[in-house]
């Protein structure tokens, strides 16, 4: 514990600032040396001998002579103090909290999942490590992405870890690595992927075991028609988990049949769910059998399959049965016979809509699409794999539920035959793994850590056990606690001191208004050509000056802009010279303070009207004129700033 202090202080004093005590000496030493050169006096000399002819110019050193001397207040300490030294305590603040961030590391890593489960640190500590534990190539942010959405699920017992027997981390390993093949593999999203999940569990197995099923389905697709294996598992899947559970459930009994059903549907332009409403539909057998005959007596053709039965007959027997196959068989029948008194017979097909509860328009479609696939010889290369789907529905019925280790394997076997994913992106995933086993490596470690009971045994020997998670978690609060944060609360009572607080205010107080001064001194500086190096010299020292003094704290709000395009008067809140008001402003505008505005407004208002401005009672109109201007629009600024007091010419007032 001693050396993560000593660690802490050494890191803390390389931080900018932390000298800022010696630093403060000095710009006082400066500072009175600066008042003891007779800057301001040489000056001001200077300006006494341009008195008589330039009066304004006069004036206005005068001016900024009296602000600089200006007597400061314990009040104006106090005030302009504290966010002074509320800005020096934060560097040290955000230095600490930088080691104290250092030292939770490990633990920091965990924090969306914490967040997320509303989970204590060691609790947290002990769920990511069981995640971090599961074999599946993904970082830690996929890892915890997906955790959260079972969380979903499973009424967040998945983070249960009392009776955590092998069985439960097997079952928390197979939610796992579905969820990252379904999402990250096949780009399911996390609603479809969870939704999946469910469906497989309403069969009595898991996600990994049907997509086991898919996988072996979609191979033998994609031998018959020549598709891309992924693209197959990917619309089986996504169509699987958009279907209502009591869809799912009813086709779904039969292992094989309902991703093979899918297929099929996708081939007539529909889905196992609009095929599943045609057979609710059929089932209401009075309704249905009276639509049926009106049907045959506008078309001419009664409803029949390839084998002479009641077409109509056999889908109701298929829903009955959960045959998802059979309706897309049945409804591909329909179509081949029927297609084109749909498109050339308009009573009729209004009747076959009201049969069969399908929009006229989308019977049509399902019409045109199956011509295209036969167009394309699709429609004969699914026929063909029938046969193999036929084999493969039995040996599936035959194996029963698949062992672990198989499910894994077809899973693994699918990491790069079923992805969606681009090298890149994979490559991404391999090294976020990598993290995420270092960061693994580091808890292993932590729990292997031998501490002691303060018992001894019989030898006298102090008994020692393992370390859990909360006494990691406490060792790392108590060493931010003696370390950064002893160490900044060693500087804040410092910083809270009065003295301290008084004097960084007149610091501060004294640092703005040199800056201040150093506009007009400039503009001044121009303005008399004599004085422009030694007030060039002059406010490069001040400036020198200034720079080491820190910024107050900014206290931040949440105020609406003003939007003001076409100018005009501003009210809101705060007072003159504020800044309470945040504005938009546009390339070539100008800013009025609010003194200038006062006495000016109707000047202002025309201006801004678009209206000429006149000189007829007088006035000169030079260079001169516009400096003297701009000096005195300074000076004014000062004022109603209240930073200068309204104080006497009669002699120099030094700082």
């Amino acid at each position: 514990m001693r050396s993560v202090k000593h660690v802490s202080v050494k890191e803390l004093k390389k931080q900018p600032r932390l000298g800022m005590a010696g630093k403060l000496e000095n710009t006082l030493e400066e500072l009175k040396k600066l008042s003891n050169s007779g800057a301001f006096q040489k000056i001001s000399n200077e300006v006494d001998k341009f008195k008589n002819s330039l009066p304004p110019l006069g004036a206005t050193i005068t001016s900024i002579t009296d602000l600089l001397g200006n007597k400061i207040t314990a009040f104006d300490q106090l005030s302009a103090g504290v966010g002074r030294a509320t800005a020096y305590f934060d560097e040290f603040a955000t230095a600490a909290q930088s080691n104290a961030e250092n030292l939770d590391y490990l633990i920091g890593t965990q924090k969306d999942l914490q967040q997320e489960f509303k989970l204590s640190s060691a609790g947290a500590f002990d769920f990511s490590k069981r995640l971090r534990e599961i074999n599946v190539e993904i970082g830690d942010a996929k890892l915890f992405k997906y955790a959260a959405g079972l969380g979903k699920i499973t009424g967040g017992f998945i983070t249960a870890t009392n009776g955590a027997t092998e069985g439960n981390k097997t079952l928390i390993n197979s939610l796992i690595k579905s969820q990252a093949f379904l999402q990250n593999n096949l780009g399911l999203s996390e609603e479809g992927a969870q939704k999946f999940e469910l469906f497989s569990r309403s069969m009595g197995k898991n996600a990994a075991a049907s997509i086991a099923n898919i996988t072996t389905v979609a191979e033998t697709f994609s031998k018959a028609t020549g598709q891309d294996q992924t693209q197959l598992m990917a619309q089986m899947v996504q169509d699987i988990s958009s279907m209502g559970a009591d869809v799912a459930t009813q086709f779904g009994r039969v292992p094989g049949q309902l991703e093979a059903a899918t297929m099929k549907a996708r081939l007539l332009g529909t889905t196992m769910a609009e095929l599943s409403a045609v057979g609710d539909k059929l089932l209401n057998i009075e309704s249905s059998i009276g639509t049926e005959m009106e049907y045959q007596q506008l078309s001419g053709h009664r409803l029949l399959t390839d084998s002479g039965k009641s077409l109509t007959n056999e889908f109701r027997m298929a829903q009955l049965k959960g045959d998802g196959v059979k309706q897309a068989e049945l409804m591909q029948q329909f179509l081949e016979k029927e297609g084109d008194t749909l498109e050339t017979n308009y009573m009729a097909r209004q009747k076959a809509s009201e049969l069969f509860g399908v929009d006229g328009a989308k019977l049509l479609e399902m019409n045109a699409q199956f011509k295209l696939q036969k167009e394309l010889g699709v429609e004969s290369l699914v026929a063909q794999a029938e046969g193999d789907l036929k084999t493969l529905e039995a040996k599936l019925r035959a194996d029963g539920k698949l062992t672990t280790d198989q499910i894994d394997s077809v899973i693994a076997g699918q990491k790069e035959a079923a992805d969606i994913r681009t090298p890149a992106e994979r490559s991404a995933d391999s090294l976020a793994n990598m993290e995420k086993g270092i960061i693994l490596k580091g808890q292993t470690a932590a729990l292997e850590e031998k501490i002691g009971t303060n018992v001894l045994d019989d030898d006298g020997n102090e008994i020692t056990r393992l370390a859990t998670s909360k006494d990691f978690v406490n060792s790392i609060d108590t060493a931010i606690k003696a370390g950064p944060l002893a160490f900044a609360e060693t500087f804040k009572n410092t910083f809270e001191s009065t003295e301290f607080i008084k004097g960084v205010g007149g610091l501060g107080i004294l640092s703005d208004r040199l800056n201040l001064a150093v506009t007009p001194l400039n503009s001044l500086g121009k303005s008399i050509p004599v004085l422009g190096s030694k007030i060039t010299e002059f406010t490069k020292s001040i400036t020198d000056l200034t720079d080491i003094v820190i910024d107050p704290k900014k206290i931040t709000t949440t105020v609406k802009p003003v939007n003001s395009a076409t100018g005009g008067y501003i009210s809101g809140a705060g007072t003159g010279t504020s800044d309470s008001i945040p504005a938009r402003l546009s390339d070539g505008e100008y800013v009025i303070n609010a003194a200038a505005t006062k006495r000016n407004k109707n000047l202002l208002d025309k201006i801004n009207g678009g209206g000429s401005v006149g000189y007829a009672a007088g006035g000169a109109v030079t260079s001169m004129a516009q400096t003297n201007s701009l000096l005195a629009t300074m000076i004014t600024l000062m004022r109603g700033s209240n930073v200068m007091g309204d104080t006497s010419m009669n002699g120099r007032k030094r700082i």
